[in-house]
């Protein structure tokens, strides 16, 4: 199991690097869902991963649009 377009698209936007000081993870809508314990098996990380994209898909309709147009901008990347 893989993360949806749209979580990496929300992670794309919040995630600044891993210092403290300009990491946007803390405000993310979807942190919760991502930082939960995880149990260590496959079948635990894929739940995981369920979690946090059914948490991607709660958000509303217009933040999820504005999410997945940020993915856009690093498609050229990935």
């Amino acid at each position: 199991m893989e993360l949806s377009d749209q979580a990496r698209a929300i992670c794309a936007k919040n995630y600044r690097g891993w210092q403290q000081k300009i990491n946007g993870c803390g405000k993310c809508p979807i942190h919760a869902a991502c930082t939960a314990q995880i149990h260590w098996s496959q079948k635990g990380l894929d739940e995981s991963i369920a979690k946090v994209n059914e948490a991607a898909e709660r958000l509303p309709h217009g933040a999820a649009e504005c999410a997945a147009a940020q993915l856009d901008i690093f498609s050229d990347i990935a």
